[in-house]
C-alpha cells in the first residue's frame, strides 16, 4: 500500500524487455502504446501480488471503524465486498501470469475498473465514518485514505485519468467530510488533502511520461541492436566472401607465376652452363620481378591469416641474444652495401622474454629492413635492455628521413608509404608495418613510434620477462649447404596445368632428374602400373579431379612410403592446417627453382 511510485517506475526500465507477450502471433511488431500497456500490466500485477495479506487486514480494520461508528449491519457487507473485489483482482493477475492475456489493453481496462470499484467502496466507508459522532475515527480514516492514495498511484498503472477519478472519489469524500465539520481546523485539513492529491496527480502524470520515455528508449535500443546485428551479419558475410575471393584469386594468380618462376630458373641454369651473360642478366630481371609479385602475394597471405586468427603464438621463454646477433649478421651485408652502420646492443649475458620466437623474428626483420631501406646516411641500431618497468625494451633506431606527424598514424596501414608517392616497388609494397602491427597485437606487445622529419625514427616494443631457467635459444637454424652435383632422382610430377608440367619437366631434367608427368591421380597410377617407380612424388594439391593428398594416399598404397612434396596456392587456413598435418613437405606457390631444388636435395637422402 505504501510502495514508492518513483522507485517502482525506475525499476521498470530493467523489465521493459520482459513484459508478457500475447499468445496470438501477429505479422507486425507491437506498437509503442502496446509496449507501454504490457509494461503497465506487468508492474500493476507485481504490485497486486506483493500485497495479499496487507489488503485483508486493511479491509478488516476499516470494517471495525464502521462498526464503532454505528454501522454494525453494513460493516460486514462492506468487508465482504472489498475482499471480493481484491480477491477477484488477485485471481485475474494470477491467471494472466500463467497465460498472458490476448488483449493487454482490455486487461488493463479490467484492472482500472476494479480499482475504481474499490475507490467507490472506500469513499463510501469514508462518508459513513464522517457521518458518525466520534472525531478520532475521522482522523484515523483520513490517515487510511491518504495512505491508500500513495498505493493507488501504482494500482492505477500511472494513468493520470484513472488516478484523477480515484482521487475524485476518495479525496472528494475526505474533503467533503472535513468541510462538513464546520470549523477552521477541519477546513485547513480539507485544503491540505486537496494539495496532497494534486501533488500525487502531478506525480502520476510525470511517471506516465517517464514510463513512455523508458519504453521508447528500450524500443529504440532494440531497433539499434537489430540494425547492428544485421550490419554485423552483413560484415561477416562480406568478410567470408572476401576471404573466399582472395583464396581463389591467390590460387589462380599463383598458377602462371609458378610456371614462369620455374622456367626463369631453368633458363638461368642453362644460360650459365652455356656462358650466355645476356641471357643470365635477362633471367635475373625476370626473377626480380617474380620476387616482387611473390612478395605481394605472400604479404597479402600473411595479413589475411593474421586477420582470420589462423596464426596462434607458440609461447616460450626465449633468449634474445642469439636472435639479435643472428639478425645483425643477416642484415650486415645490406647495411654495408648502403654504406650504413648497423649495430646490435644487448646485455653481455642472456636476456629472456616470454614470446613466440618466429613471430618476434618476423617483427624485427620487418623493422630493421624498413629502417635500412629509408636511411641514407648514418646507421641503424637494434637495442635490447631491461627497463624500469621490469620489462624488456626492444628498439629499432635509425637516422633516416623520419616520418611526419600526419603520417605516423597511417604508416601501419596496408599499402601506405609516406615517402613513396610514385609507388617504387624497390621500396617495398607497404605491407611490412601492417604485418608488424598485427603481430604486435597478437603477441600483446606494446608498440610505440617516435619520429621527426629529418631526425630519424625510433620504434619500441615492450615484452614481458621470461624465466631464465626455462629459456631456449632463438637463433635461426642455418640452412645446410647444397651440393651442385646432379640430383639423379626419378620424380613423378602430378599437376593439371600443362604449362606447369612442361616447366617442371624442363627444370627437373636440367637438375639431372628423370621426370614423368601426369595430370591427375588416375594418370599417376597408370604410370606406376606400367612399371614406373619414382623416388620422389611432386604433386599440386588442387587437381581437376580430386586433390594431391588423395593422390598421394593412392600412390602410397601401391608403392609403399615414397617421399613427397605438395605444392599449393591455397591460402584458406583450414586447407593449410590440413596440409601441414599430413606430414609431407609443403611448398607455397609460386615456388622458385632454387626453393624447389633445395627441397628435392633435402629429400634425396630419403629416396
Amino acid at each position: 500500500m505504501t510502495s514508492t511510485p518513483g522507485a517502482t517506475a525506475a525499476a521498470a526500465a530493467t523489465t521493459a524487455g520482459t513484459v508478457p507477450a500475447t499468445t496470438a502471433t501477429t505479422a507486425t511488431p507491437p506498437s509503442l502504446d502496446d509496449r507501454v500497456d504490457r509494461l503497465r500490466l506487468q508492474l500493476v500485477s507485481e504490485s497486486v501480488l506483493r500485497m495479499p495479506v496487507v489488503l485483508p487486514l486493511f479491509n478488516l480494520f476499516t470494517a471495525w471503524l464502521l462498526w464503532r461508528t454505528g454501522w454494525q449491519l453494513l460493516a460486514p457487507a462492506w468487508f465482504l465486498a472489498m475482499t471480493g473485489l481484491h480477491g477477484w483482482r488477485w485471481v485475474l493477475v494470477r491467471r494472466w501470469q500463467r497465460q498472458p492475456p490476448a488483449d493487454v489493453q482490455q486487461a488493463n481496462g479490467w484492472l482500472a475498473a476494479l480499482v475504481l470499484g474499490l475507490a467507490a467502496l472506500l469513499a463510501l466507508a469514508v462518508g459513513l465514518v464522517f457521518a458518525g459522532p466520534h472525531e478520532a475515527e475521522h482522523y484515523v480514516v483520513t490517515t487510511l485514505g491518504v495512505g491508500m492514495a500513495s498505493g493507488a498511484v501504482v494500482a492505477t498503472g500511472w494513468q493520470s485519468r484513472v488516478f484523477g477519478l480515484w482521487s475524485a472519489l476518495v479525496g472528494g469524500s475526505l474533503v467533503a467530510g472535513w468541510l462538513m465539520q464546520g470549523h477552521a481546523v477541519a477546513a485547513g485539513l480539507a485544503v491540505l488533502i486537496v494539495c496532497l492529491f494534486a501533488i500525487l496527480l502531478a506525480q502520476t502524470r510525470d511517471q506516465q511520461r517517464a514510463l513512455h520515455r523508458m519504453v521508447s528508449l528500450a524500443w529504440d535500443n532494440e531497433q539499434l541492436a537489430a540494425s547492428l546485428r544485421i550490419e554485423r551479419d552483413r560484415a561477416r558475410t562480406a568478410s567470408e566472401s572476401k576471404t573466399r575471393f582472395f583464396a581463389a584469386a591467390s590460387h589462380d594468380l599463383r598458377q602462371p607465376l609458378q610456371a614462369l618462376s620455374i622456367n626463369a630458373y631453368a633458363l638461368a641454369m642453362l644460360a650459365r652452363r652455356e656462358g650466355l651473360p645476356r641471357i643470365v642478366k635477362l633471367s635475373e630481371s625476370i626473377d626480380s620481378a617474380l620476387r616482387q609479385s611473390t612478395g605481394l602475394l605472400d604479404g597479402l597471405l600473411d595479413v589475411s591469416r593474421l586477420d582470420a586468427g589462423a596464426v596462434q603464438p607458440d609461447w616460450r621463454d626465449i633468449d634474445l641474444v642469439p636472435l639479435l646477433d643472428g639478425l645483425g649478421a643477416e642484415f650486415q651485408p645490406l647495411a654495408a652495401q648502403r654504406g650504413l652502420a648497423l649495430t646490435v646492443e644487448h646485455p653481455a649475458t642472456s636476456l629472456v622474454v616470454r614470446s613466440d620466437a618466429d613471430l618476434l623474428r618476423r617483427v624485427l626483420t620487418n623493422l630493421v629492413g624498413n629502417a635500412l631501406k629509408f636511411t641514407r646516411s648514418g646507421g641503424v641500431r637494434l637495442v635490447a635492455r631491461r627497463d624500469d618497468r621490469d620489462q624488456v625494451l626492444l628498439a629499432v633506431i635509425d637516422t633516416g628521413i623520419g616520418i611526419a606527424p600526419d603520417d605516423q598514424g597511417r604508416v601501419f596501414e596496408e599499402f601506405y608509404q609516406a615517402d613513396n608517392p610514385a609507388r617504387d616497388r624497390n621500396q617495398g609494397l607497404g605491407l611490412g608495418l601492417a604485418i608488424v602491427r598485427r603481430i604486435a597485437v597478437l603477441l600483446d606487445v606494446g608498440l610505440q613510434l617516435h619520429s621527426q622529419p629529418g631526425q630519424g625514427t625510433r620504434i619500441e616494443l615492450r615484452l614481458p620477462l621470461g624465466r631464465a631457467d626455462a629459456a631456449v635459444s632463438a637463433a635461426p637454424t642455418p640452412a645446410p649447404a647444397m651440393p651442385a652435383a646432379p640430383l639423379g632422382l626419378q620424380v613423378l610430377v602430378i599437376d593439371d596445368e600443362p604449362a606447369i608440367r612442361e616447366s617442371m619437366q624442363s627444370l627437373l631434367e636440367a637438375l639431372g632428374c628423370v621426370a614423368q608427368c601426369a595430370e591427375d591421380q588416375h594418370g599417376a597410377l597408370a604410370l606406376v602400373q606400367a612399371g614406373w617407380r619414382p623416388g620422389v612424388i611432386l604433386t599440386d594439391h588442387r587437381l581437376r579431379h580430386g586433390d594431391g593428398l588423395a593422390a598421394l594416399a593412392a600412390l602410397h598404397a601401391a608403392l609403399g612410403p615414397v617421399p613427397a612434396i605438395v605444392v599449393t596456392g591455397d591460402t584458406a587456413p583450414q586447407t593449410l592446417a590440413l596440409l601441414l598435418a599430413s606430414g609431407h613437405r609443403v611448398l607455397h606457390k609460386p615456388v622458385d627453382g632454387a626453393t624447389l631444388e633445395g627441397a628435392l636435395r633435402a629429400l634425396a637422402g630419403r629416396a
